[in-house]
């Protein structure tokens, strides 16, 4: 997490001074919060989305996965969390326990590669989404040919 607020920390604050910086004074203070909530709906959408996916995958799993001389209740119990999976899991004797608990874990290493993979489509679209958007962007200092040079060429640009 050190690492991650790191690598953050830097473009918050430049997006936030920005943002102010651009705003007019009575509203910089708008812009600051604007900011702010920015910074943290993303992490909360990102944790929603990945969350969701991986729990749906997880549920689905450990349901496909359990062996079905299992009671459909104690499969339903487990497929609602990890933690408690493992633990209804282990707590079920005989080869049918020992079959649930591998289709558990089973369930948490296909739930969480899911998640890696959608984090990784989702890094690499909104790397592309920013690319794109940055893509028609003048560099700072650009004018356009015969800006300045008379005031009928300034009204055309």
């Amino acid at each position: 997490m050190s690492l991650v607020v790191l690598g953050l920390a830097p473009i918050t604050v430049l997006g936030t001074d920005l943002a102010v910086g651009a705003a007019a004074p009575e509203r910089a203070g708008a812009a600051s919060a604007l900011g702010q909530t920015a910074y943290e709906l993303g992490p909360a959408f990102g944790i929603a989305t990945i969350g969701t996916v991986a729990a749906s995958i997880y549920r689905n799993e450990v349901i496909a996965r359990a062996p079905s001389d299992l009671p459909a209740p104690l499969v339903e119990s487990a497929a609602d969390g990890m933690g408690g999976g493992v633990a209804l899991a282990e707590g079920t004797s005989g080869p049918a326990g020992e079959a649930f608990v591998s289709a558990v874990r089973a369930a948490f290493d296909t739930a969480f590669a899911a998640a890696a993979w959608t984090s990784a489509g989702l890094a690499v679209l909104v790397g592309v989404w920013s690319l794109m958007s940055l893509w028609h962007l003048r560099p700072l200092g650009w004018e356009p040919e015969g800006a300045g040079t008379s005031p009928e060429a300034a009204e055309k640009i």
